[in-house]
This record gives C-alpha cells, sequence and structure tokens, in this order.
C-alpha cells in the first residue's frame, strides 16, 4: 500500500523551506534543476532562479537568508519514518545534524537504501555546508487550508547566513551558483548494507565549474560505471548589464563516455529494439526508407540472439522498407506501404510482410538479396514466389 512507499522530492529552496505551492495552484521555484539518470543512479545540478532583479516571480521584499539545494524526504505513516540514517557509515541518533559537502548519506529503510553524497556547492557565505533536520511545516498557496511537513529534509547550501541579502545584491555573481547532488537506490539483492555504504564512500563524486564557458560538470563513478553530467549553468550578461532568466541547459551527459541517452532522432532505444525517425539501426541491422529519405518514424526488433527481426512502420506514413542485414544481404518492398510488419527469419529464410493496402498504390513487391536460407515468403498471408529473371 501507499504506506510502505516513501517519497523523494529535490529542489532549490529558500530559507529551509520549499517544497509546498506558495502560490494558486504552482511553485515561485527559486531554483531550476536538470537531473540524469542511469540505472539506479542519477546525478543532479540546481542554479539559482534568479534576473536582473533578484529571485524570479517572487516577492523583492522578502527576506533571504539561506539558499540551498534541498531534498525532501516524506513518509505518510502516522507512527512516523522507521528509516536509519548514517554519514560516512556513522550512525545518526539526533536531528539536526551538520555534515560537509561530499560526505555520504545513507538511508536504510528495511531492506531498501538510498545514498545521497551533496556535491560541492558555490560558496556565497554560508556558516554550515550541510544540515540533516526535521522539515519544517509549510502551508499551501497562503491559504494554511491544507499543510504538509518533510519528516527529513537534507540542505546543502550555497548560501546561509544570519542577515538577508541586500536588495542591490550583485545578481548576476549570485546566478552563477551552482549546486549538485549524486544519488545512488540500492536493496538487499545486492549485498549488505555496509557493503552500500563502503562502495559509495569510495566512489569518486565532484562538481566542477568553468567560469570561462559557464559549464558545471557533476561526475559519479569511475571508469565504464562513471556518470558525467554537464550543463550550461547560466546565461550571459547583456551590454548593460542585465541578464535574462533561464533554465540550465544539457551539454551533454555520458555512462563510460558513451551518451546516456539515445540521439535526437531516436525516440526509444532498448537492447532489442529502436524506434526512430528515417533511419535505425539495431545489433547490425539496419532500416530506412531507401532513397526516397521519407520522414518517416520507424521500428526495428532484432530477437532471439539476432535470428528473427521485425521492421515497422507503425505511423502509416507511405514509404519503402529497406532492411540490411548483418551479413550484407538485404529484403526490400519495392513499391510504398503504409502501415506495415516486416518479419524476417534468418533461420529458416521465412520472409512475411503484412501491410494495409494504399489507395492508388500498385501492390508491393519484395526484393530479396543475399540471405544464406530461403522459405517461405509471403505478402499478407499469401505466398509468393519469387520471380523468374
Amino acid at each position: 500500500s501507499a504506506l510502505d512507499l516513501g517519497l523523494l522530492d529535490m529542489r532549490m529552496t529558500r530559507n529551509d523551506e520549499g517544497f509546498a505551492n506558495n502560490a494558486p495552484g504552482w511553485i515561485y521555484a527559486p531554483g531550476r534543476q536538470i537531473i540524469a539518470q542511469a540505472r539506479n543512479r542519477w546525478l543532479a545540478i540546481s542554479t539559482p532562479h534568479l534576473n536582473s532583479s533578484g529571485f524570479a516571480g517572487t516577492d523583492p521584499n522578502e527576506p533571504v537568508n539561506s539558499i540551498e539545494y534541498s531534498i525532501g524526504l516524506f513518509d505518510i505513516r502516522e507512527s512516523g519514518p522507521s528509516w536509519e540514517l548514517f554519514v560516512d557509515g556513522r550512525k545518526i541518533d539526533a536531528l539536526p545534524f551538520t555534515a560537509r559537502q561530499g560526505q555520504v548519506i545513507t538511508i536504510r529503510d528495511g531492506v531498501t537504501w538510498i545514498g545521497l553524497i551533496p556535491l560541492p556547492a558555490t560558496d556565497r557565505g554560508r556558516d554550515a555546508e550541510v544540515v540533516i533536520a526535521p522539515g519544517i511545516t509549510e502551508a499551501f498557496d497562503y491559504h494554511a487550508k491544507m499543510t504538509f511537513t518533510p519528516s527529513v529534509v537534507i540542505h546543502s547550501y550555497i548560501r546561509k547566513a544570519d542577515q538577508p541579502l541586500a536588495r542591490d545584491s550583485d545578481w548576476y555573481e549570485l546566478r552563477q551558483s551552482v549546486a549538485g547532488f549524486a544519488v545512488e537506490m540500492g536493496d538487499a539483492s545486492e549485498g549488505s548494507f555496509e557493503d552500500f555504504q563502503k562502495r559509495l564512500m569510495a566512489t569518486p563524486a565532484t562538481l566542477k565549474v568553468d567560469p570561462m564557458s559557464r559549464q558545471a560538470t557533476a561526475s559519479f563513478g569511475k571508469d565504464d560505471g562513471q556518470m558525467e553530467l554537464v550543463v550550461t549553468a547560466w546565461p550571459e550578461k547583456n551590454a548593460d548589464g542585465s541578464f535574462r532568466e533561464s533554465d540550465p541547459q544539457v551539454v551533454s551527459h555520458t555512462l563510460g563516455g558513451k551518451p546516456l541517452y539515445p540521439a535526437s532522432h531516436i525516440d526509444r532505444d532498448t537492447p532489442v529494439s529502436q524506434l526512430a525517425w528515417k533511419s535505425v539501426e539495431k545489433a547490425g541491422v539496419k532500416l530506412d526508407p531507401g532513397p526516397d529519405k521519407t520522414d518517416v518514424q520507424m521500428f526495428l526488433q532484432v530477437l532471439a540472439g539476432g535470428r528473427r527481426l521485425i521492421a515497422w512502420n507503425p505511423g502509416g506514413t507511405p514509404t519503402e522498407l529497406h532492411l540490411t542485414l548483418p551479413d550484407g544481404g538485404s529484403v526490400i518492398t519495392q513499391g510504398k506501404v503504409g502501415v506495415a510488419r516486416l518479419a524476417v527469419n534468418l533461420e529458416s529464410g521465412e520472409v512475411a510482410l503484412d501491410h494495409i493496402p494504399l489507395m492508388g498504390q500498385p501492390p508491393p513487391q519484395l526484393k530479396i538479396t543475399g540471405m544464406a536460407h530461403h522459405g517461405a515468403v509471403t505478402i499478407n498471408g499469401q505466398r509468393v514466389e519469387a520471380a523468374k529473371p
């Protein structure tokens, strides 16, 4: 049930709060963030949401004593959470607790656990780097008709001071501030909680900023398991000294030096299939529309260890299907097809094309070359024979 679930919320906050809606139905977020995920790990980078006048969308008269990248942990059980918290392997029995950026925070919740590493953040004046504390009760929409309270919050500070920011602060300097988190989930199927803690404490996690390029680079792990997220963290300053609101922009996200996400023309990519525009490639098999170069979405499945191939025209845009096999052979529809499925069995040599006929178009034919085996060939369930030379 929902009582067995926890919730993790991550966002930049001010004055140690900012998880509830503070406007009619939305939140004026004081920060923007980019998160990259690879399996059970993720990297997050956040920057203050500022323009030349201060924080965007908020009351300029509101005092701002602290700016922090925060994680809120929620538990809806009336009894409260049963989590155990640790910092660098040391159990924390009382909150609030002060830690340093770079230290490993681990939480055990029965047979599941999570590791959180606050990455080194820009220092704009602070008397603490990280504070783990009970959450503050917040009201929604200023109406105070509904409130909620995070069970535990983890604040990683950019600024934390007794005196609020001055109205004439250098907002562009503050806009050039960056904070981040590295996060990993785990459970008992992977070994003991103690092993999880030791491995995380031995895992490099960094956040570096290059003021010249305006880029921030977060890194987590090493060798083939190294995640890296690079973002353009803040906008350029205009000639008159002003600057616009902007979100961080992704430059790259990689795992083991390889792109973490597919190229922009690929809609979905799995170990055995790919959905993409114009051209699809998987396990040495290629599917494209041929010389026509139709801007069409195509789907390719490579199954049974590469022995069975299924090519699709799922959207129905009229196109040819050119399927290139790993050994250089090919199966081509001569004539355009609409919604279509082309199945090839490399073991038996069977080829089957099923399609919805196009009005005003002659029925397609199949051109098959270079296949090691030759089996039955069917079009819409009807067997067809090879044309005689």
